[in-house]
């Protein structure tokens, strides 16, 4: 299974999508980038519901839209399965109508595959319950119901957990997880691929195996998922994966910067190359400095703003050593705690930036 979008659309006079991307049996492909990054505007494209200016978009070598050649599938012909933010479900029909809806043939037939689908996703005794009657993860489990039970080329994932509370949204995740993975059983085909679009890094890192980065309607970044976390090579890209720490840098050497935000010389375990802009490091790579001697990379806490979580410290401090207190900029720690209702540890005099830990970033 393979999916090639190729596309451009003009959104506003000031906003113009244009994206490509290829990718082969990519099983859940993510799509991670801030509000209005365009990622929603291309799954629509994909699915028929909107048309691009011009391009090209084909499924598995099935051309879904051509605009040389003038094809344009509708978005039913396209066989590809599309998940609303707000689910679109019919709010005069019960759960069993809202899936028989999408199917074709006999009503008894209609109906047996349909409860098939409440079966499979833990819906039994609410068949004849309205949309109202539902929880959010009720409608949400609906919804994915009817969509595949078409057996769908392809799933298409809108922010499928943003309307869910934090506990549903994490066990909807797992949810869906197994389903991706799930082998076909013949009447209840599992997903073929799917492409999923979020804001969330943590679901794409949850859920999707390869991720494309989307800032102002443009890809910045593809590849593997994990690869791109740990080694992201943008600011955009740094930021989209959870960097709380960027600063803009000057290179000093083959591996020393000077972070201008942080007023801080530090060494590098890379070769500083020419187009590095900036230097980040993620707030949970920062660690207590060792011993009471100057090292490289230490930075003294100056003024400090901590906030205690179940299950990790978050401190926001100032470089004590930057110069003039009104051009401190902020650092980020966050530090995990054993145990549940434990004391908050010391604040160390110094963090250390491990030089194996800076991410040299690119504007």
């Amino acid at each position: 299974m393979s999916v090639d979008v190729r596309i451009k659309k003009r959104l506003s006079p000031a906003f113009r999508l244009d994206v490509e991307f290829h990718a082969d049996d990519y099983r859940c492909l993510g799509i991670l980038g801030a509000s209005g990054s365009g990622k929603s505007m291309t799954l629509k494209c994909i699915a028929g519901i909107e048309k691009p200016d011009e391009g090209f978009i084909s499924l598995d070598g099935k051309i879904l839209f051509d605009s040389e050649r003038k094809i344009n599938l509708k978005a039913r012909a396209r066989k590809v399965g599309y998940l609303f933010q707000n689910y679109a479900l019919f709010p005069t029909m019960s759960a069993l109508d809202n899936i028989t809806v999408a199917l074709s043939g006999a009503k008894k037939h209609k109906r047996r595959v349909a409860q098939d689908w409440i079966d499979k996703f833990g819906l039994n005794g609410l068949e004849q319950n309205f949309p109202h009657q539902m929880s959010g993860g009720q409608q949400q489990r609906v919804a994915l119901a009817r969509m595949l039970v078409t057996n769908p080329a392809s799933v298409l994932l809108d922010e499928p957990f943003s309307a869910l509370d934090s506990n549903l949204r994490e066990y909807m995740q797992l949810e869906l997880l197994s389903l991706i993975r799930q082998k076909d059983d013949g009447a209840l085909a599992p997903f073929k691929n799917s492409i999923l679009v979020t804001h969330s890094r943590d679901e794409v890192y949850r859920l999707c195996p390869s991720l494309l980065i989307m800032d102002g309607g443009n890809i910045v970044a593809a590849g593997d998922t994990r690869a791109i976390f740990d080694r992201p090579d943008s600011v955009v890209c740094a930021e989209r994966t959870g960097c709380k720490n960027i600063s803009k840098v000057v290179r000093r050497g083959a591996r020393e910067i000077f972070a201008l935000d942080w007023g801080l010389a530090l060494h590098t375990q890379g070769v500083v190359g020419d187009d590095v802009t900036h230097v980040g490091i993620r707030a949970h790579s920062l660690i207590p400095a060792a011993g009471d001697g100057v090292g490289r990379n230490e930075v003294r806490l100056g003024g400090c703003k901590a906030s205690s979580g179940p299950f990790e410290e978050l401190v926001v401090f100032t470089n004590a050593d930057a110069g003039d207190e009104s051009e401190r900029h902020e650092l980020w720690w966050k530090s995990e705690r054993r145990e549940i209702g434990a004391a908050a540890p010391a604040l160390p005099a110094k963090l250390c930036l491990p030089p194996e830990s800076l991410l040299l970033l690119k504007s």
